[in-house]
């Protein structure tokens, strides 16, 4: 037999150069994905997002960064944006996604008719109202008010009440109070 007869040295020699290659191929492409603005998740940085500031009490403001601190870092699959347009602004207000859900902690309380429908999110009861470009979703139960605004590009807004109530059900304490219909 002579040298290159053996099995095992010819496929070693063949396997070798593919797998540089393959290697090769595989860094060119990364590397052009991230000279592109990209990222090695796929994913692209989006501005932040600007948000009407409001004047809260610090035991407000207190309760608020608890539950800010303590939300995902995506909501619905979407991803956590930064907030602009205040003084602690980000200790009260949350945004995800492009066009962005927002969430504002320590809204005004909303005034609920007897006959109007409650839900019942993950222990936290919400209703909706019609809002510019969307829905808004306040929640009714709490001694301090989130309201969450959903664009209507999003079908199904209510998964952002799903992911967000949990952690509004744990740090933002149950109001004395709660309309009816709120069986939480």
């Amino acid at each position: 037999m002579g040298k290159f007869n053996n099995p095992g040295i010819i496929a070693t020699a063949v396997a070798l150069p593919l797998a540089a290659l393959a290697g090769f191929g595989a860094y060119s492409f990364l590397q052009s994905t991230l000279d592109d603005g990209g990222s090695d998740s796929g994913q692209q940085t989006l501005e932040p997002v600007e948000l009407e500031p409001r004047d809260l009490d610090e035991d407000t403001l207190t309760l608020c960064l608890a539950l800010t601190a303590s939300v995902p870092d995506s909501l619905a699959e979407l991803d956590k944006r930064q907030v602009t347009g205040g003084e602690n602004i980000n200790e009260y207000t949350l945004a995800y996604g492009d066009p962005a859900i927002t969430a504002m902690c320590g809204d005004a309380d909303p005034e609920v008719d007897d006959t109007e429908e409650v839900y019942v999110i993950n222990d936290v009861c919400w209703i909706d109202r019609e809002a510019e470009g969307g829905t808004e979703f306040i929640s009714v139960d709490r001694e301090i008010t989130v309201a969450v605004d959903v664009p209507e590009e999003y079908e199904q807004g209510v998964d952002a009440l799903n992911e967000l109530s949990p952690s509004i059900a744990e740090y933002v304490p149950t109001a004395d109070e709660a309309p009816s219909g709120c069986t939480a």
